[in-house]
C-alpha cells in the first residue's frame, strides 16, 4: 500500500514538472531612436595685427598674448539631432582674484544654434580693480572671469520631446602674458528612445517537481522489493518453544497478533511458541492467541 502511495504520488509530482514548461508572454523595451545634443564653445580673438600670425585679425583659439588682445567674444555652438531645441540659457558673471572677489550680475538669452554668450569688458574690470586695490592698499595682478551657464530648453523629436537642462562653467584667465579660456565640462545628454513589444517565450522546466519525484519512485520501487517483517515473524523471532499452555491456570484468549504483542511488551515477557499459536505467563494467568488456522 505504501508503494502504491509513493509511486502515484511520483508520477503526479513528475507530470506536474513536465506540466510546469508552459508558454509565458514579455513585455520588452526596444530602442527605436536616439537623441543626442552637446554644446561647445569656441573663442575669437581680436588682436593687433603681428607677424606671427600672418597680420590676421582674428584668431580661434583658448589663449592668446594679452599684449596683442583687443577683445574676444565666446560663443556656444549647438550640436543637436533635434528636430528643433526651445529654451533659454542664463549667464552667472563673477570676477576672482588672489585677494577678492565679486559677483557681476547675470544675463539671459534664446537657445539657439550659435549664441553669443560673453564678451569682456575690459575698461569696467581694470576700473573696478583699480578702486578696489586702492582701498584695500593692495596690487592686484591677473585675475579669473569666472561665467556659470546654465541651460534649460526642450529638444523636440518624432517620437517625443526629451527636456535639455544643463550646467557648466567658463574660466577665463586675464593677465601678462596670456589670456586663456578654460570650459570646464561641455553640456551633453543622449540616450534612446523605446518602445514595448511582447515576446513568447517558454518559462523552463520546474526541476523541484523532478528531484522530489525521483527521490519518492525510488522509495516506492524500494518499498515494493523490500519486505518489512509481519507481527507474526516478529513474535517468532522473539518466542522459544515450548509445550501447549497449561490447562490448569486461568487462560485468556487473544484473538489478533496486534493485541498479542502488546501484552507481550506490557508484561516483559517472552513468548512461549507451540504448536498451535503463543502464549505467555504471568501471575499464573495463560495470555494465548491460536494461530487462525489452527482454530
Amino acid at each position: 500500500m505504501i508503494a502504491i502511495i509513493l509511486i502515484g504520488s511520483a508520477i503526479f509530482l513528475i507530470y506536474s514538472g513536465i506540466k510546469s514548461n508552459h508558454e509565458i508572454t514579455l513585455s520588452k523595451s526596444v530602442p527605436i531612436s536616439s537623441y543626442y545634443t552637446n554644446i561647445y564653445y569656441i573663442t575669437l580673438f581680436n588682436i593687433n595685427k603681428t607677424i606671427l600670425f600672418d597680420n590676421r585679425t582674428t584668431i580661434i583659439a583658448n589663449s592668446m598674448f594679452y599684449i596683442l588682445t583687443k577683445n574676444f567674444t565666446v560663443t556656444a555652438i549647438v550640436n543637436s539631432t533635434a528636430n528643433s531645441i526651445n529654451g533659454t540659457y542664463t549667464v552667472n558673471e563673477s570676477i576672482k582674484t588672489d585677494y577678492w572677489s565679486k559677483s557681476l550680475g547675470s544675463s539671459e538669452g534664446v537657445l539657439k544654434k550659435e549664441m553669443t554668450i560673453f564678451i569682456p569688458n575690459f575698461n569696467y574690470y581694470e576700473k573696478l580693480i583699480n578702486i578696489t586695490d586702492k582701498q584695500l592698499q593692495i596690487q592686484t595682478g591677473g585675475y579669473t572671469i569666472i561665467l556659470n551657464i546654465s541651460f534649460n530648453g526642450i529638444m523636440s523629436y518624432p517620437y517625443g520631446n526629451i527636456p535639455f537642462n544643463a550646467n557648466n562653467s567658463i574660466l577665463i584667465y586675464i593677465g601678462y602674458p596670456n589670456i586663456t579660456v578654460n570650459v570646464v565640462n561641455d553640456p551633453k545628454i543622449s540616450g534612446n528612445f523605446y518602445k514595448q513589444v511582447y515576446v513568447n517565450l517558454e518559462s523552463g522546466y520546474n526541476y523541484a517537481y523532478f528531484y522530489f519525484g525521483g527521490f519518492l519512485l525510488l522509495l516506492g520501487i524500494a518499498a515494493v522489493f523490500i519486505r518489512l517483517p509481519s507481527i507474526y515473524d516478529v513474535i517468532r523471532r522473539q518466542s522459544v518453544r515450548g509445550p501447549s499452555p497449561p490447562s490448569t491456570n486461568m487462560l485468556i484468549e487473544i484473538n489478533n497478533l496486534e493485541d498479542f504483542l502488546r501484552v507481550v511488551k506490557q508484561y516483559g515477557k517472552v513468548p512461549i511458541a507451540f504448536d498451535n499459536g503463543f502464549y505467555i505467563i504471568d501471575n499464573d494467568v495463560v495470555y494465548v492467541y491460536y494461530n487462525k488456522k489452527s482454530n
